[in-house]
């Protein structure tokens, strides 16, 4: 049995400068995630073998032989994981590659990055959970939001604002507790917003239809009466702190669902907590689909302005929110004569 696995060892080394190049990645990525550099320095290793299986070092690779090694890994029995792994980690080998290839060896570009490796995945049944996040019922229509806005709890204004908010704005409930007053601006009906994922500021308008709620709420005595009102410089204060918490808004808007009886349980996660249909992000997705799409709302926001409105870096992210639509239908009404 030793000399059976001396023999695979044997057979299964590479030279010296890729095993050199290939540990010194695996200490890069030690640096920041142990198990995630293991594992794509072991993804490495299994390419760079299926290189000198074909002749090629891995100083000769292009697109086309990422897309012969994942094909066959998608005709094996390689997990989702292990796909993954595969791809991501031929990726991150070049990408860093001066940081532990020798000088004069001359490495060719991220040979992942070829539109014909775009969107490669093994599928595996869906979980109970992605089965639920995949479905397309994440979208309210507006009697729905109305229902939403009568069920609120208490303090109802403050709690209905909230919810209008969410639904008019497009706002990540962490950036709804984090708004100040001096943030908004009322005679533009405009909120700047600092985002918590780029740390790029943006401007969202809202509507005059919350003219009356924003003005009992700071003129009308309802966020004064607020323990921390005074010293607040927060749009929504807390009774304890200066500014509700991401959490409260969250509370709001599924507590308002309950109440309306719109609220369903869509999965039970990993830490047996109980995830539901209806939460903050729902309106935020609602949102986006209503400016996309004219069957759920107007549909007249073109996907570049409503990339900049809801803060995300990339178009792809926004995408998500286009309407399937009828291509054939649209060729046969839109095509050229």
């Amino acid at each position: 049995m030793i000399f059976m696995a001396q023999a695979q060892q044997q057979a299964d080394a590479l030279d010296a400068e890729t095993e050199s190049a290939i540990d010194g990645f695996l200490n890069a990525y030690r640096k920041g995630a142990k198990t995630t550099g293991e594992r794509y320095a072991s993804a490495m290793r299994n390419f760079a073998r299926w290189l000198e299986a074909n002749d090629k070092s891995l100083w000769e690779v292009d697109w086309r032989d990422v897309h012969a090694h994942l094909g066959e890994l998608v005709d094996g029995d390689a997990s989702p994981s292990g796909f993954i792994d595969a791809k991501m980690g031929i990726k991150a080998f070049y990408v860093g590659s001066e940081l532990y290839v020798p000088e004069g060896v001359e490495v060719p570009d991220d040979p992942t990055d070829h539109p014909e490796l775009e969107g490669w995945a093994i599928l595996k049944e869906p979980s109970k959970k992605e089965q639920a996040l995949n479905t397309d019922d994440f979208s309210l229509a507006l009697h729905e939001i109305q229902m939403l806005a009568d069920g609120v709890s208490s303090p109802t204004l403050r709690n209905e604002l909230i919810i209008r908010l969410l639904y008019q704005t497009g706002l990540r409930r962490a950036e709804l507790s984090k708004v100040r007053l001096s943030d908004v601006d009322r005679d533009e009906r405009e909120i700047n917003v600092q985002s918590d994922k780029s740390w790029i500021s943006r401007v969202v308008p809202y509507q005059p239809s919350l003219d009356f709620l924003f003005s009992q709420w700071l003129e009308g005595g309802y966020r004064s009466a607020e323990p921390t009102a005074d010293t607040s410089p927060y749009l929504f204060p807390s009774k304890k702190g200066e500014k509700i918490t991401p959490k409260t808004v969250g509370r709001v808007v599924k507590r308002a669902a309950e109440n309306a009886g719109l609220q369903t349980v869509m999965y039970v996660d990993a830490g047996g907590r109980e995830r539901f249909k209806i939460t903050a992000h729902t309106l935020r997705h609602t949102f986006a689909r209503g400016a996309l799409d004219p069957d759920v709302g107007s549909g007249q926001i073109n996907l570049r302005d409503l990339q900049q409105l809801m803060g995300h870096k990339r178009l792809a992210t926004t995408e998500r929110y286009l309407p399937n639509t009828d291509y054939v239908r649209a060729g046969h009404d839109f095509g050229p004569g």
